[in-house]
């Protein structure tokens, strides 16, 4: 897999990514669940690498707790602001830009892990077996992979999965309003995401920025069967971020490198 930037609507959105996502995202809480993940079926946790890091936030709160962290991604621009927002640290990770399935790195991992549906933007089965088996390739003896997941089911195949919709957060005292127009085609797995990006000045939009983001929909039952084609053992199939609730459209898939 060749490496690819980072799309051009999105490079105008990139110092805007961590105030964004930090609207959405509990970054606290999925390295909690990590840290719990850990405490359940690693003997000691000590190495941790985050597969499609982006800016580093998971990476830099391991790392803040004493692990030796690394975080992949191939967006250079987001790396950049990883390392300028975790150079303080007494003992920063180290970011690298690569591709999943290529993976420019040697040494053992106690945790990799992929999170917020990273697993979801390698469109094939080549692709997804391809960076499992980078994973499994840099696990450490008895190490954990910890995968999440989104499952759309409509009720006929080739339908707009859901009416248009609509999230706001604050941005830098502006009223953000995300618009997402999502549709799905059935015979490639893939859900297109028309995105809009509204900052709104009072009534007035002050800037718009639009988007697209492609993801691949898989039932969990696949995802567990490529986990396995890649060596990996699953061990728990749980509801997002909680190990003790049954999944919902909302999961996560925790593995162990098998014997072979």
């Amino acid at each position: 897999m060749a490496r690819r930037p980072m799309p051009a609507e999105w490079t105008r959105l990139a110092h805007l990514f961590d105030e964004i996502n930090e609207s959405f995202i509990d970054y606290e809480e999925q390295v909690g669940f990590l840290l719990e993940c850990a405490g359940r079926f690693l003997p000691g946790l000590r190495s941790a690498l985050d597969l499609g890091c982006g800016t580093g936030v998971h990476a830099r709160l391991l790392a803040e707790r004493g692990l030796r962290a690394v975080g992949v991604d191939r967006s250079r621009r987001l790396l950049r602001q990883a390392r300028r927002a975790a150079r303080a640290l007494p003992s920063p990770p180290v970011f690298v830009c690569a591709d999943l399935a290529a993976l420019p790195l040697r040494g053992r991992f106690d945790l990799v892990y992929a999170l917020n549906f990273v697993v979801s933007f390698l469109h094939t089965n080549d692709a997804l077996l391809g960076a499992l088996a980078e994973t499994r390739r840099l696990l450490g003896p008895g190490g954990v992979f910890v995968m999440d997941y989104h499952y759309y089911f409509p009720q006929e195949a080739g339908i707009r999965l859901r009416p248009t919709w609509k999230e706001e957060c604050p941005v830098r005292g502006q009223k953000l309003i995300v618009t997402h127009q999502p549709t799905v085609d059935w015979n490639t797995q893939l859900c297109t995401d028309e995105m809009t990006y509204r900052f709104m000045d009072g009534r007035r939009i002050a800037r718009e920025v639009k988007t697209r983001e492609v993801r691949r929909i898989s039932l969990p039952q696949d995802l567990a069967c490529i986990l396995r084609a890649a060596g990996l053992k699953v061990l728990s199939h749980c509801r997002r971020f909680d190990l003790d609730e049954e999944p919902a459209e909302l999961g996560v898939l925790v593995a162990r490198r098998a014997r072979r």
